[in-house]
């Protein structure tokens, strides 16, 4: 009888220690959430990281937001929250059919900077991304957002036209987008 006395209450006495550890130990992930819905059905991947001044990167095509992966840990060490969005259609983000241009781009992060409650932001873009973060605080006028940053910006016309000889001709242009459609890697 003594034993299984000692036995129950040896089991009571895990029990209840497991659930005391269990309620004082703080979430690893803070309640940040790794997607957040921009639209109905549709949901874009987040990396959020640190705390302090955000720094909120956007990648270039056809990358998405794990390419910053040394800059947020160099970020992070550093006091910021950063904060890295795949844009629709890049990365873990969904899909959907419909537009994929900069004004959809940038309702998507005027979407996640208002859920996440970013404020005074360094906004950063690479190649693209240059070009939707440019978009992004021409059309929201710099709305949640201080600072602005471009790297390896795009420029105004990636294809060659009258009186802009730079860059790619009308057929490489075609020739591309068709080779996005059959051979994409």
């Amino acid at each position: 009888m003594k034993t299984v006395a000692f036995t129950i209450a040896l089991v009571f006495t895990l029990i209840q220690s497991q659930m005391l550890f269990a309620q004082s130990r703080k979430p690893a992930a803070f309640g940040r959430e790794e997607y957040i819905e921009v639209e109905k059905n549709v949901k874009l991947h987040v990396i959020d990281l640190g705390e302090g001044q955000p720094v909120v990167l956007i990648h270039g095509w056809p990358l998405n937001n794990e390419m910053y992966e040394y800059q947020y840990q160099y970020l992070v060490e550093k006091g910021f929250r950063v904060i890295g969005i795949s844009l629709r259609g890049f990365g873990k983000s969904d899909r959907p059919y419909g537009k994929y241009d900069f004004d959809t781009f940038s309702d998507d992060i005027k979407v996640v900077l208002e859920k996440l409650k970013i404020e005074n932001a360094t906004l950063g873009g690479f190649s693209m991304g240059s070009a939707v973060v440019l978009h992004y605080v021409t059309k929201y006028n710099s709305a949640h957002i201080s600072k602005l940053a471009v790297f390896g910006a795009t420029g105004p016309s990636w294809k060659q036209r009258e009186g802009y000889p730079f860059g790619i001709t009308e057929q490489g242009a075609k020739d591309l987008i068709k080779q996005t459609k059959t051979n994409r890697e």
